[in-house]
Parts: structure tokens; C-alpha cells; sequence
């Protein structure tokens, strides 16, 4: 049986500090935690949310984690989920410190600067991204300290990646009693979701104020997640940047038969070989996989549930980097451009090369970058307007369009620092509100936009809309007047950029885009 129970709200007073916090009493025993980074905040980390999901229980839904004596060591995090981790030559990496990979991953963490469990502060719960095949809920882009201090209670967990998470396979639908199988990943969400609710209120937070976050595939799991059955009433607002709708493009048969596939290349002839496999027999292959439409999880496609007005309606956040792309590396030539958007776009091609010209081979890839940001600033808009003619909460735009300041002698194995910009994922130093994790030479500039977000961030949990004392307006987005918030040099609201661009790759959703969160096109060529 799968984690579908529902146990009552918990709510206790503080016990005596150790090593500097309180202990908690959750529904699996006593937690102690340690001193944060900041006067007055408090962490407990590698609090089991629900059962190892190793032997049997690899690629079932998550069980509920088992009951323990005595007082829980919460000065330590959890193992990660096996994965492929950073490289240090990654703009992407911090340190994390020693790090274990185990199956036995399923475990959160906790921030709080609450004095007692009847503050009722509002609740941030971090989704990660990574393409679903990598990331974690320990690493120090993620921790809390910082977002916490400013009134919240945050949450981090990690949830199963890759082929461990996302495996779909006949037998696995037949035992499943769903009819279904792959989204692990997915119903490890839902269940850390569903632990805060029944547990969070023991640290300080409110159980109706839970606010779910995530950027890139973790903006992906936030949209789908407003779109699952298993989810309702276990948050009441969303933040997904750079990541939306557009994630669970699969269906169930077509992930099954790429299941079996999977399993004819590891020699494997039945579920129980699968099972028997080592993490090490299916490291090479922790890639494969994703969110699957599986009529279960994500009943449909999602856009299709947002039509039909049948999605969680909850205030919503959303919003891109302005050089999405960055990251990547993009070649192309001015030829090779012009050719394969007549073969995509046929007689609507000097449409495409008016908004994306490629009259020399710079102006070809620059114009494959801004393609590659546009995309994902198109879905994200039409995310906005699919919610707002199919439900009554409000949606806030945003572009983050502040270019950090790169150590002019730094190299970064995913190229030039010219090509970078305000690149895919740049805006998480900043909503975390923690700059001082990397030795840039910040200027005021970007300590008042660290300032902003993590205080619109805030404030949106706590309220449901981001505006509060000393920030700039941010309105609604309004279909008629849209506007977004653009966090640059100056944070101002400001008309969408380039509306007409972004209405031709709406009318044109499927032409040369990649199946990922930084958008794609006919001009790009990835290495």
C-alpha cells in the first residue's frame, strides 16, 4: 500500500535545546536540530519522510517511514539520491561538503526561526530542479537560513531521480493497482507534501500556508503538481521559475516501451532482475526518463486539465532568466539558419527570421539564444493565461534579467563567460538571498534584488501576493495589460518584452523546441 494515510495535524510544545534548538516532536519520534547559519534560526536536517525505497519497495509509490525510539540526530543531512553530481568546473557547483548517494533518500529538512509551534509562520517547500535525472535537497543553493529569517518556515527534501525515479514498465503498471507506473519522483513529492502537512505545524509553521517552489524541472514539478489529483489541498500557492507546463509530455504506453528498452539493455528479462540490479548497474543510465502523462499521477495532458478548469487554483508566480540559454552551447551558421526554418515553418519562414534573424552567422546564434529564453518566456505567459481564463487566483510575472558579476579570470566548462548572461538559474543566489556563497564582487545592485525576491518570495507565502512595505509594484498579469516584473539594474514592472515574438512561438509550440525548460529551435546544435 502506497503513502495515502492521513494522520492528524501535529502540534507540541518546544522540548529543552540541544545543541542549540529545540526538539521536535514529529509523528516518527523526537528530532533534534542545530543553530543555523543566522542569530535565531534553527535547522533539523535528515528527518525521514517516508520508507527507504530499496528491494521491494524500488519503483513503488512511497510508504509511510517507520516510527523511532529515542531522539533523532538532526545535525546531519540524508544521503542524496543516486545521480550524476556537478562537475567542479561547473558554474553550477558549491561544495556541498561530504556527500553519500543511497538509495535511501527520501529524508527533508527543516528551517525555522519560530519560537514556539503556535507562530503559524508560512511554510516554503523547495522543489529542485535538474532535469530530473540530478540534484538534491542539501545543497547550499537550497539552504534555508536566509529565506527563513525573514518570517518562513523552509522545507528542502530530495525525491528519487533518473530511471530510479521515473521508470515505466508493464509489470510495474500491473502491480501498481493504478494501472500505472513511472512519476516516483512525482509521488515522492506528494508525499513529502503531505509529511509537512500533517508535520509542520510542530515547527513553528501553518499547514494552511504552504507555499511550493521549485526552478527548472523543479518549475516543472510545481506546474504538474497543480495539476495532480494525489497534491490537492496540500498547498495553497506556487512559485516555478523557468519551468512550467510543458514537462509531461510522454504517455504512459510510449514510456512503457521505452521501459522495456531500458531493461533489455542491463540484461534484464522481468521486474524481479530489475529489482536485483545494483545503483552501480544502473548509474551509466540514471538519465533516461521523466514525468509521463500516466493516468494516474498527471491524469492528462496538463494544459488540457488547465482548460478544462479542473487544476488546483492557487496564486502563482512564474517567470525566466533572460538568457536561458546561457548555458549551453549554441552553434550554428547564417545558412544553416535560414535553411531549417523554411524546412519547419514553410511559407511562415521570413516570419521566423524576422524575429530571430540570422543575416550573419553572430546574428544566427544570438538569435538561436534568445530563442532558446523566449521559449520558456512563452510558455510561462501561457501559463499564466491558460490560469487566468480557467480559475480565479492571481498569476505575477517576472524576468530576471540581472547579468551577475563574473570573476573576470573565472572558466566554466560551459563556455565563454561572454555567452552566459542572466543564464539559466542565475536568479537562485538571489531568491535564497544568500550572495556571500560565492566570492563574486557584489554590488549593491545585486544585494537590493537579493533584497526584493527573497522578500516577494515571502510575502507571496505568507499572503499570497508578492507586494509589501519598500518594494516596487508588482501587478497581476492581466491579459489585456500584460506586464511583468523585470529584475534588472532597476526592478520595475514593465509591458512583457517582445509580445509578437512570443505569440508566433506559442502559434508554433512544437517547431524545432527541445523537450526541456530552456526552450530550443532550429538554430541550435547542443554539445
Amino acid at each position: 500500500m502506497g503513502l495515502i494515510a492521513v494522520a492528524t495535524i501535529i502540534i507540541c510544545a518546544w522540548r529543552a535545546p540541544v545543541a542549540g534548538a529545540p526538539v521536535v516532536r514529529t509523528e516518527g519520534g523526537m528530532v533534534s536540530g542545530s543553530a543555523g547559519s543566522l542569530p535565531g534560526m534553527r535547522v533539523y536536517k535528515g528527518i525521514p519522510y517516508a520508507a527507504p525505497p530499496v528491494g521491494d519497495l524500488r519503483w513503488r509509490a512511497p510508504h509511510l517511514a517507520a516510527a523511532w525510539k529515542g531522539t533523532r540526530d538532526g545535525s546531519r543531512f540524508a544521503p542524496i539520491c543516486p545521480q550524476k553530481t556537478d562537475d567542479r568546473d561547473s558554474i553550477y557547483y558549491l561544495n556541498p561538503g561530504p556527500q553519500i548517494e543511497s538509495e535511501d533518500c527520501l529524508y527533508l529538512n527543516v528551517w525555522t526561526g519560530a519560537h514556539s509551534a503556535s507562530d503559524r509562520l508560512p511554510v516554503l517547500v523547495w522543489l529542485y530542479g535538474g532535469g530530473f535525472d540530478h540534484g538534491s535537497g542539501t545543497e547550499k543553493y537550497y539552504w534555508g537560513d536566509d529565506l527563513a529569517h525573514k518570517g518562513a518556515v523552509v522545507v528542502t527534501f530530495n525525491y528519487r531521480v533518473g530511471v530510479l525515479g521515473f521508470l515505466a514498465y508493464p509489470e510495474l503498471t500491473e502491480e501498481s493497482g493504478h494501472d500505472a507506473s513511472g512519476n516516483y519522483g512525482l509521488m515522492d513529492q506528494v508525499a513529502a507534501l503531505r509529511w509537512v502537512r500533517r508535520n509542520i505545524a510542530a515547527f513553528g509553521g501553518d499547514p494552511e500556508r504552504v507555499t511550493i517552489f521549485g526552478q527548472s524541472a523543479g518549475g516543472s514539478s510545481v506546474a504538474l503538481l497543480t495539476v495532480s489529483p494525489l497534491s490537492v489541498g496540500l498547498f495553497q500557492r506556487a512559485i516555478a521559475e523557468s519551468g512550467g507546463l510543458g514537462q509531461a509530455g510522454r504517455k504512459l504506453a510510449d514510456a512503457e516501451s521505452a521501459g522495456v528498452a531500458f531493461a533489455a539493455s542491463v540484461g534484464a528479462r522481468n521486474l524481479d532482475d530489475l529489482r536485483r540490479l545494483n545503483v552501480d548497474q544502473l548509474r551509466a543510465v540514471l538519465g533516461t526518463g521523466g514525468p509521463i502523462v500516466d493516468g494516474y499521477v498527471i491524469p492528462d495532458d496538463p494544459a488540457a486539465i488547465y482548460r478544462a478548469g479542473k487544476q488546483s487554483d492557487v496564486p502563482l508566480i512564474a517567470g525566466s532568466t533572460e538568457n536561458e540559454g546561457g548555458v549551453r552551447s549554441i552553434n550554428t551558421t547564417a545558412t544553416a539558419a535560414e535553411v531549417i526554418a523554411h524546412r519547419l515553418f514553410a511559407e511562415e519562414a521570413e516570419d521566423y527570421l524576422r524575429y530571430y534573424p540570422a543575416g550573419s552567422d553572430a546574428e544566427a546564434i544570438a538569435s538561436a539564444y534568445r530563442q532558446a529564453a523566449e521559449r520558456t518566456a512563452a510558455a510561462q505567459r501561457n501559463w499564466a493565461r491558460l490560469k487566468s481564463a480557467n480559475g480565479k487566483s492571481s498569476t505575477y510575472l517576472y524576468r530576471f534579467s540581472r547579468v551577475p558579476p563574473f570573476p573576470p579570470d573565472a572558466h566554466f566548462r560551459e563556455g565563454p563567460l561572454a555567452q552566459f548572461g542572466a543564464y539559466h538559474s542565475v536568479e537562485l543566489i538571489y531568491v535564497f538571498d544568500h550572495l556571500y556563497l560565492k566570492n563574486w564582487t557584489w554590488t549593491d545592485v545585486d544585494r537590493r534584488i537579493a533584497d526584493q525576491m527573497s522578500s516577494y518570495w515571502v510575502n507571496f507565502a505568507a499572503t499570497g501576493n508578492p507586494n509589501g512595505p519598500g518594494l516596487p509594484l508588482w501587478p497581476g498579469y492581466d491579459a489585456q495589460d500584460q506586464q511583468l516584473m523585470n529584475f534588472a539594474e532597476t526592478t520595475r514592472a514593465v509591458p512583457i518584452p517582445r509580445q509578437d515574438a512570443l505569440d508566433f512561438l506559442d502559434a508554433h509550440p512544437l517547431a524545432g523546441a527541445r523537450s526541456g525548460v530552456a526552450g530550443g529551435g532550429p538554430n541550435v546544435v547542443n554539445r
